[in-house]
């Protein structure tokens, strides 16, 4: 979404708000849902991007995820392709905020097959 706001120009708070929420499903609208009503009784307010991020956040984003990455990304293995390998490090490496660049690449050549090495 900001590379779509920057690209697109969008700097008020509030449409930012407003286009993220067209993207939501399921759970999600739900939930975005819950929080219009909120918002009308005015028991509860969005009124910026860094609001909606932190509070989707809040209720989308477990808690351990960063532990559980780092977790996986310690057992995982190159077991098939290197195509699928680089898929599943580049995944949990993008859940990891403050990984270290020295750090990644220890972790990607270490998981390889002795051969890729």
């Amino acid at each position: 979404m900001r590379r779509y706001f920057e690209c697109q120009g969008v700097v008020k708070e509030a449409i930012k708000v407003c286009t993220a929420t067209l993207y939501l499903s399921d759970n999600a609208t739900l939930w975005w849902r819950r929080k219009c009503v909120d918002m009308e009784k005015g028991t509860y307010n969005i009124a910026t991007w860094k609001d909606f991020k932190r509070e989707l956040k809040r209720q989308f984003f477990p808690e351990n995820v960063i532990y559980e990455a780092r977790k996986k990304l310690r057992e995982l293995k190159h077991k098939s392709t290197i195509s699928d390998y680089v898929k599943e490090f580049t995944t949990l490496t993008l859940q990891i905020p403050s990984f270290a660049s020295e750090d990644v690449l220890f972790f990607f050549v270490d998981g390889l097959q002795p051969w890729a090495k």
